[in-house]
Parts: C-alpha cells; structure tokens; sequence
C-alpha cells in the first residue's frame, strides 16, 4: 500500500521551504521555475516531478516547467542544473542514482554533491526485496 498521506506532508513540507524562499525574496520568481527531471519520462522521477509542479504554482505564484534531460543515469540532467545559474529558476529532482551511486562510482562526472544546495526530501520510495 502506498503512503499517500506521507507523500502528501512531504511534498506539502517541500512547497512550504519553497515558499519561505519566497518570502525571504520578494522578487522570487521573476520567470517560470524550470524542474529537470534527470530520468525519462513516464518513470518515478517524472511522475514525482510532474506531481509537485503541478501544486507550487499556488504557493508560489509562478508556473513550474518539467523539462526531462535524460542520459548517462541521470548524470547529463544533474549536470546541466550544476552549471546552471544559482537563481533558484533552475531546480533538480535529485534521485540517489544521480546524486550518490553514480558520484561514488564514477569520480570524474563533472559535478559533485555539494556543488547542489538540497532544499527537502519529496518522497521515500519503499522497496521489498523478498
């Protein structure tokens, strides 16, 4: 059974830190919020991506574009959002392939962990091995 009120607080929690970015700069947004999703389209980081754009614009005031920047495991959409302007308009839904097994395997990607500022936790995903 899946936790859908423990999803809810969360994603709830994620749009409340952005909110108080809002308010700690009124300016915030100047333009749409593009969210890369690192994954293709269709998968649980697209689902998870597509889910939370379509609640911020009520909190925080801007549309919120899903763009999916596929390849390399999540690498090439990680990658583009580490080199993209610190303005807040270009956010990452990070995923532990992209953010922790890929960097820890393969150490010449071109970005690193703290090159992220990591604003909440969207969802926990429970698996069952057995």
């Amino acid at each position: 059974m899946f936790p859908i009120k423990s999803t809810l607080r969360r994603c709830l929690a994620a749009v409340s830190l952005m909110t108080c970015a809002t308010l700690a700069q009124a300016e915030y947004p100047s333009k749409p919020v593009t969210l890369i999703s690192p994954y293709g389209p269709g998968g649980a980081a697209d689902l998870a991506a597509r889910n939370l754009a379509a609640v911020v614009p009520d909190y925080l005031g801007a549309d919120v574009i899903v763009t999916n920047r596929t390849g390399a495991a999540g690498v090439t959409g990680s990658a583009y959002v580490s080199k993209s302007r610190p303005d807040g308009h270009t956010l990452l839904l990070a995923r532990v392939g992209s953010q922790a097994a890929v960097p820890a395997i393969n150490r010449r990607i071109p970005y690193k962990w703290d090159d992220f500022t990591f604003l909440g936790l969207l969802e926990r995903i429970p698996l069952r091995w057995w």
